[in-house]
């Protein structure tokens, strides 16, 4: 789903490696210096993520049948 554009978010390669595949409703905390991830951020991904799952089931479902 990466070439699905709304659904890619880029990331600084410190936050990306301390995310690693964790969800953003998982991730709360950066690895190293024990950082909390900054609540706004957070809440506005995981916002963005409930929005786009049944969008992403669609684009899916075309993709299997063919357009």
């Amino acid at each position: 789903m990466l070439s699905y554009e709304p659904n890619f978010q880029g990331l600084s390669e410190v936050a990306n490696t301390s995310k690693g595949e964790k969800s953003f409703t998982e991730w709360e905390l950066y690895k190293k210096g024990n950082i909390s991830v900054d609540p706004a951020f957070r809440s506005a991904m995981i916002d963005k993520a409930a929005k786009l799952e049944s969008e992403l089931q669609q684009y899916i479902n075309g993709l299997l049948l063919g357009y």
